[in-house]
């Protein structure tokens, strides 16, 4: 057989195999899970959508054309649950034994950032152990209204103002030409260093400009374009 033809043999085989794949991936679907919604390239076509776009601009495009608010984006097995509509989220609240955030913020933990299993665990309080359940009990109890929230509010506040008081003061050295800055990178930096004082306290690691960079980076490319 020529190589043309041989390669083109080949590619069918390929595109054949990848339709049958995602057709029994789609035919094994339980009937309580939402609608699949199927990507126009089989098997990969969510997985090169989130990468161009982001997953929020990625997923509110193909909620466009679904029939329900809930529907499921299957990548192989793997499959993303989405909620298009909010007025469904206060139900899903209600019932977070039934359904709960836990092992899918576990997983998005491990694939975006890279943490290893004892880090993943910490993150799922359902199935994680009792080091998960005292980490998610903690977190809850510092966050929740009162004297630790207070306390974490006082040194992002602290924070703010002391980077103020810097443009401030930097401004008085020029009084007539004044100091310009990129607005938007300033209050980026300003909202991120405060609020990531607050929770980490004098060893902040985001106090390295390259690991400010790096969460900016990682917000740009998990949430859009």
């Amino acid at each position: 057989m020529e190589l043309p033809a041989l390669a083109g043999t080949a590619f069918a085989v390929v595109v054949i195999g990848c339709y049958l794949l995602e057709s029994f991936f789609f035919l094994s679907k339980n009937p309580q899970e939402p609608e699949y919604i199927r990507p126009r390239i089989p098997l990969i076509g969510h997985l090169l959508g989130l990468n161009k776009y982001g997953s929020g601009n990625y997923f509110t495009k193909v909620g466009v054309d679904a029939k329900s608010k809930v529907f499921s984006a299957p990548i192989f097995s793997f499959k993303f649950y989405i909620i298009a509509e909010r007025k469904f989220i206060s139900s899903i609240q209600r019932n977070a034994r039934t359904i709960s955030f836990a092992p899918f913020a576990a997983k998005a933990a491990h694939n975006f950032s890279g943490a290893d299993d004892k880090a993943t665990n910490l993150q799922d309080h359902l199935g994680g152990g009792p080091e998960a359940k005292e980490f998610d009990r903690v977190q809850r109890t510092t966050l929740a209204a009162g004297p630790e929230l207070d306390d974490m509010s006082l040194v992002a506040t602290q924070v703010k103002l002391e980077i103020v008081d810097k443009l401030a003061a930097n401004a008085l050295e020029s009084p007539e030409t004044g100091v310009p800055i990129d607005l938007f990178a300033w209050v980026k930096h300003t909202v991120g260093l405060s609020a990531t004082e607050g929770m980490f306290g004098p060893l902040n690691p985001f106090k390295n400009p390259d690991h400010e960079a790096d969460f900016w980076t990682f917000a740009d490319k998990a949430y859009g374009p």
